[in-house]
């Protein structure tokens, strides 16, 4: 069954996300940490983010926001590149939280807010935002709303580092995590990684991939224009799997 391209609404529901159906949410942040950081797919996208990030703010005041920002992992990485000005991590998990400020980012100045990101309130003050990984746990009806808190926490042509797992269907989704397993192979930790890899293909409250061409549309009909992208996973010429995607915003 192919998705639906129907997310281009700008109003927040009025619903908070539902506890997610992947365990590995509400489990350790550290065996989160622990298990992403055997994923290609996930390794070289914050590589490529934050090579990116540090590209396009060269000589920059970084002021950067990280929505949805998990364990602070793509921040992390791109203040040892970049030693940052301000930064601010939001995300729900309280948890995830405790992990990013431990993890001794670069700035001069870091603040958290744990909140669900649709309750988030923007102030046009950054130059940079990452998406790493966050798209896509936006129902699709607050897909639009959630670029609209983006665009209202850039200052004109800042910056948007987008991190992305893009899917036709369900079916090409279970054979990417599928192919993804196999290239990992087994090891100490591989029926775990198994297990969150097959929970995060079958779930239904917390996983809303779309089409590639779906999202880019409508980050363009939101004033974002695409400057440079990158497949990171599979390198295939479909346009199934993992991206990193740079856009200027057009204020």
């Amino acid at each position: 069954m192919l998705y639906t391209a129907s997310v281009n609404k700008g109003v927040w529901r009025n619903s908070d996300l539902n506890m997610p159906d992947i365990d590995l949410y509400t489990q350790s942040p550290e065996l989160y940490d622990t298990l992403q950081e055997m994923r290609p797919d996930y390794v070289d996208a914050l590589d490529v983010s934050a090579r990116l990030a540090a590209r396009y703010t060269a000589n920059a005041d970084v002021r950067l926001l990280d929505l949805c920002c998990g364990t602070g992992a793509a921040t992390y990485e791109f203040s040892k590149r970049n030693p940052l000005a301000r930064v601010e991590l939001v995300d729900i998990n309280a948890d995830f939280l405790r992990v990013a400020k431990s993890k001794g980012i670069a700035t001069q100045e870091l603040s958290v807010v744990d909140r669900d990101v649709r309750r988030y309130q923007a102030h046009r003050d950054f130059n940079v935002v990452f998406s790493i990984f966050a798209y896509h746990h936006m129902p699709d009806p607050d897909k639009g709303a959630y670029i609209g808190t983006i665009a209202n926490s850039l200052v004109p042509n800042g910056f948007l580092v987008l991190a992305e797992i893009f899917f036709r269907s369900k079916t090409t989704e279970k054979a990417y995590y599928h192919q993804l397993l196999e290239a990992i192979g087994e090891n100490d930790h591989w029926e775990e990684l198994e297990s969150f890899l097959e929970q995060t293909a079958n779930s239904t409250d917390f996983e809303f991939k779309v089409p590639k061409g779906v999202a880019d549309e409508q980050f363009r009909e939101k004033g974002f224009h695409l400057v440079e992208e990158q497949k990171i996973w599979p390198k295939t010429q479909d346009e199934d799997g993992t991206y990193v995607q740079v856009y200027r915003y057009d204020a």
